[in-house]
């Protein structure tokens, strides 16, 4: 008969490369499809354990929940039936044959113990699921304000940056008005200087023209009293 493939626990975590706790909670809390066997005391796992364990942990690289894994191996894979331990010691052919007729008289008794304990694990189970669920969530809602967080402090930022880009485009437009300003008032101060020198000079001119004039009249004044002593003096020769 051909053996099948198994491993210890500390044989998965090597396979795995994952935490043992890791490793040991996974196997707690998805026993229902972990396919295991008994060897005396100690249990080894099957190589379709080792697959479930892989498909678990690619699961949680995606950011999957605990309880949404659990409906995804609940789709993929059957509950395994859990194996009873083989027991150590064996038992004389007395007792055996009191257990066994122990366990043929109450075989027509209501299992109220076992459905009690099935319900038990069921309903941790449950909690369990419903904690690392509310767990998940949080860890998901703190993952999702501490982005936040970054996003609004990289905003922040960057309305900074853009505030001083701002400022610093209004200090330089003012100071292109200052220096187009001071040479306003240059050219204006140097059109005051040229057009104050041009009023002087042609004050200067009009001066110099009126005194021209003056001198014109005056000869034109003189030559008339030339004029005059001519025609006296022409008169005189007459006679």
């Amino acid at each position: 008969m051909q053996r099948h493939t198994s491993y210890t626990i500390g044989e998965l975590v090597e396979k795995l490369q994952l935490p043992r706790s890791t490793v040991v909670g996974w196997l707690k809390r998805y026993e229902h499809y972990i396919d295991f066997e008994m060897q005396g005391k100690r249990r080894v796992y099957l190589e379709s354990s080792l697959t479930i364990l892989r498909e678990i942990a690619k699961l949680r690289e995606q950011d999957i929940s605990l309880l949404k894994i659990d409906d995804e191996l609940a789709q993929r894979h059957p509950i395994q039936a859990q194996p009873a331990p083989e027991s150590v010691e064996k038992s004389t052919g007395a007792e055996q044959a009191d257990r066994e007729s122990d366990m043929t008289s109450s075989a027509h008794l209501p299992t109220v113990n076992s459905k009690n304990d099935e319900i038990s694990a069921l309903f941790g189970r449950k909690i369990d699921e419903i904690s690392q669920y509310i767990a998940s969530e949080q860890q998901q809602r703190q993952s999702l304000v501490t982005r936040m967080r970054r996003w609004y402090l990289s905003a922040v930022i960057l309305l900074l940056l853009l505030l001083l880009l701002f400022i610093g485009a209004v200090i330089a437009v003012q100071q292109t008005l200052y220096e187009h300003k001071s040479e306003l008032i240059d050219n204006r101060k140097l059109l005051q200087s040229q057009s104050s020198t041009l009023l002087q000079q042609l004050e200067d001119n009009k001066i110099s023209l009126k005194k021209a004039r003056e001198r014109i009249r005056q000869q034109t004044a003189e030559l008339n009293q030339i004029g005059i002593k001519l025609d006296h003096s022409a008169a005189d020769y007459q006679k």
